[in-house]
């Protein structure tokens, strides 16, 4: 709608203004990484929080709570905001000792993205999440952003 009156003001009164403020609006839309910027935000926003979760775990004092999920944590209340899809995260034992993790989104299946902390400085294991990772992105030591659809 805002576009048709940018070409009716235009056309009428040959004011370019408005028309723009959409191409720049448009150009915009396509040029800046907003997702990343997002995700960058998210992971500055709540990552000390996160490795306070990642030490309950490792300490015991967070263990798998879902009966018939073996590989699930629910968080406590005040942790909850940290992994979409209902505050639970996914903790897959390894050889250098527990990956976990934190949903950014979580879809139907193996549809999901996430935060996940490694304990060495390799990269995830997809066979630990039983994925496979479409996008792995490193984001600080030990730490990864992961997809997988």
């Amino acid at each position: 709608m805002a576009t048709i009156k940018a070409v009716i003001e235009l056309v009428k009164h040959r004011d370019l203004k408005p028309i723009i403020v959409q191409v720049v609006t448009i150009a915009l839309l396509f040029l800046v990484p907003f997702n990343q910027i997002n995700l960058r935000v998210d992971f500055e926003l709540h990552q000390s929080k996160r490795e306070e979760v990642v030490k309950k775990i490792k300490s015991g004092e967070l263990s798998k709570n879902i009966s018939d999920q073996p590989t699930l944590i629910t968080l406590p209340s005040e942790f909850k905001n940290l992994s979409s899809g209902g505050g639970e995260v996914v903790v897959a034992k390894t050889s250098g000792g527990y990956s976990i993790l934190f949903f950014t989104y979580l879809g139907a299946m193996d549809n999901f993205s996430g935060f996940v902390y490694t304990p060495t400085h390799k990269k995830p294991s997809e066979k630990a999440f039983d994925a496979h990772f479409r996008e792995m992105t490193k984001m600080d030591r030990n730490w990864y952003f992961v997809s997988s659809y």
